[in-house]
């Protein structure tokens, strides 16, 4: 649930780029990219038609929508589970009100009403609804998870992140305890490690622990593509501070390679994984073609998906980051550190 920071770009000053071989890019998937600037509005406005058009789902009785103030608790629940799977949290987060109302010692009514909260970014409401689903059960793992992922988010935005880091490895310690095999609990865990290791003074430390959760996540589920893909992630950021950068971005792509062949419908694995290509690609070497061309796939691949999944923020980076690969230079950022590795932010 944590949203990574957005593209930063920037490119060592060492690399020269070939301006043929950028032209030839360019002139080749500059419609491709035109077609998908105008597919994207087509699509939003087709979103927005459909979302004012839709007043009842199949799913939801009628006669509810006239009865609002008379709503049993499992109507109220059912709605706010409809409108929440719709996207309509606003309105989710109504209905679950009126089920807290008629059960106030349901923890996951709470659950579900944070959940909402936090998808519109009212992080302290959902936190607050989080810490009351725990007052009533104590044994809600699902509200550890959620609370810690709130307070990861929280840390990004505080003026004592090591607190809120402190306090979400605590949830997700709880969560472990209450079930040694919680693989969420697992994976969360491990990105607040990787967080804490970009402003720790032992950041190899944190992100090897970051790894040992990712690896005991697979351990318990092999088919679980979101733990490969956060430790290829971890695995690019290692690389590139370390002398052997090359053997992690392999390791980097053969995790990413992982995620698609459990879901091959990841639009943030193909982005990434044509971030980590295109900076191999920058390194030149016999491979250096075929990375850059494998870069470009990924990259359109990953715009394809997200804007067939209305996932606008994985479809701009992607549209981004295919621009700067082509060579449309105003978007380059030229890094002042010679030694420094880091195209895009993660």
């Amino acid at each position: 649930m944590l949203n990574l920071p957005s593209v930063s770009l920037s490119i060592p000053k060492q690399i020269n780029l070939n301006l043929s071989t950028i032209n030839n890019f360019s002139h080749k998937y500059l419609p491709i990219i035109i077609s998908l600037i105008i597919a994207s509005t087509t699509i939003l406005i087709a979103i927005d038609i459909s979302v004012k058009s839709t007043i009842i789902k199949q799913d939801v009785p009628k006669e509810i929508f006239s009865q609002a103030d008379e709503l049993t608790f499992e109507d109220a629940y059912k709605l706010g589970h409809a409108r929440y799977k719709e996207r309509d949290y606003e309105s989710a987060i109504e209905h679950f009100t009126t089920a807290i109302k008629r059960e106030p010692n349901y923890a996951k009514a709470y659950i579900n009403r944070g959940n909402a909260y936090y998808n519109i970014k009212q992080y302290d409401a959902a936190l607050s609804d989080y810490n009351r689903a725990i007052q009533i059960n104590p044994s809600e793992i699902k509200a550890y998870i959620a609370r810690g992922n709130v307070r990861l988010v929280l840390a990004e935005y505080s003026s004592d992140p090591d607190k809120n880091y402190k306090d979400a490895i605590e949830d997700f310690n709880n969560a472990i305890r209450l079930n040694p095999n919680e693989v969420d609990a697992f994976i969360r865990r491990g990105i607040v490690h990787a967080q804490i290791a970009k402003y720790s003074g032992d950041s190899q430390k944190d992100y090897q622990k970051a790894i040992q959760d990712f690896n005991k996540a697979i351990n318990l589920n092999p088919s679980k593509a979101e733990a490969y893909f956060q430790r290829g992630v971890v695995r690019y950021q290692i690389g590139q501070y370390s002398s052997e950068f090359e053997q992690e971005y392999r390791q980097a792509i053969d995790d990413f390679n992982k995620a698609l062949s459990i879901n091959s419908q990841l639009p943030k694995v193909y982005l990434k994984r044509g971030v980590v290509r295109y900076e191999l690609a920058q390194y030149g070497g016999k491979q250096a073609d075929q990375y850059h061309t494998q870069a470009v796939a990924d990259l359109q691949q990953a715009a394809k998906i997200a804007l067939e999944q209305k996932d606008m923020e994985n479809y701009q980076q992607a549209l981004s980051s295919i621009c700067v690969v082509l060579g449309n230079t105003p978007l380059l950022s030229l890094s002042e550190n010679k030694n420094q590795r880091q195209l895009f932010k993660l």
